[in-house]
């Protein structure tokens, strides 16, 4: 069954379900047209999300003409986990980034949070599965193949596959990218 809750900070405005949904409360709109003050009743309507550039539902929330943008995982955790406590952050327990029921969510450290992704394999400290890592495996195939040939230098395989030239030394010692 779906549950409602005011969203913190927000009360009377917006709800948060413990399905991940957002919806604004049932109100009253007041206007003043030609001098004529009029009030409307507004229905509640579930709020539209988009994906922020890290792949989670977001959306905006207004409040006195301000507007603040919020991820959905955090406005469910808060409402019906409770506040964060200090070091620690909200983790998708399936690993499912979209997925935001309340039951879904959990608070951990930084560092178990970690963990949870390599061991769901949605991230590896090694190889082209780490985000930050500018090179493929077939590339250290073709960087190990072309020194070995003799005929470029690690200064020139650093400029060709824009590393530095200590990197290049280090994967062709297999000190780097071991597993290839």
């Amino acid at each position: 069954m779906e549950i409602w809750k005011p969203v913190v900070g927000y009360e009377g405005l917006y709800e948060v379900s413990n399905f991940g949904r957002i919806r604004t409360c049932d109100n009253y709109i007041r206007a003043i047209l030609n001098g004529i003050e009029t009030k409307s009743f507004r229905r509640s309507k579930i709020r539209k999300t988009c994906r922020n550039d890290s792949g989670y539902h977001r959306l905006t929330l207004w409040k006195n003409n301000i507007q603040k943008c919020y991820c959905v995982h955090f406005l469910v955790a808060t409402a019906f986990i409770g506040p964060r406590p200090k070091g620690l952050t909200i983790n998708h327990k399936d690993g499912d980034k979209l997925n935001n029921y309340s039951d879904n969510l959990e608070y951990i450290t930084v560092l178990q949070n970690i963990f949870h992704s390599i061991r769901l394999g949605l991230w590896s400290p090694v190889g082209s599965k780490n985000s930050n890592s500018k090179l493929k495996e077939s590339d250290i195939v073709s960087i190990r193949a072309k020194y070995a040939s003799g005929h470029v230098t690690k200064a020139a395989l650093a400029k060709e596959y824009n590393v530095a030239p200590s990197h290049i030394g280090l994967i062709i010692k297999c000190k780097f990218w071991k597993h290839v």
